[in-house]
């Protein structure tokens, strides 16, 4: 499959500071959730697949990360979605994720040479830098999760700060 029909296949939800969401399916066209203090919909088009995140950024939105969805069991819920914090300060944008499999690589050499001690150490900080990275999507989540409350409700406003049961 080539890159143009593999990724034309493949939905995103971008997580943005301050828990809002840009939802990308199968295209160009991004929604902002939730909607705005007045119901409006927020939506632009990508000026490419590549280009979503420099696109968000020129926008003056902060990514925090994003939920690849490539199978119905990911839309679904069954499984969970492809999930990379995103690091734009960085030579990749996936430096967790990076960092991740370089540690597993090295766990697998070091059990492959009978190098057990190796093997733990290594084993542990690439699933450690995974459930960091996983944390900060529930922390995402959350944050999302009280801004649909607050918006719902119409009790958000600019600058506004309050706890609730999602704080």
């Amino acid at each position: 499959m080539d890159e143009e029909s593999r990724q034309s296949h493949v939905s995103r939800r971008i997580h943005l500071v301050g828990g809002m969401h840009a939802v990308n399916i199968n295209g160009l066209e991004v929604q902002i959730s939730p909607n705005t203090l007045h119901g409006k919909v927020t939506r632009f088009y990508a000026h490419s697949f590549e280009s979503i995140y420099s696109d968000l950024q020129d926008l003056g939105f902060s990514i925090v990360g994003v939920d690849f969805y490539s199978h119905v069991a990911e839309v679904k819920g069954e499984v969970p979605p492809n999930w990379r914090v995103f690091n734009q300060c960085a030579d990749t944008a996936w430096p967790s994720e990076e960092a991740a499999r370089i540690w597993k690589g090295i766990a697998h050499v070091a059990f492959q040479q009978k190098e057990g001690h190796i093997w733990d150490l290594c084993s542990r900080i690439g699933h450690q830098l995974r459930v960091c990275s996983w944390r900060i999507r529930e922390l995402s989540e959350a944050y999302h999760k009280q801004l649909i409350a607050k918006t719902s409700k119409n009790g958000a406003r600019p600058g506004l700060r309050y706890e609730d049961g999602f704080t």
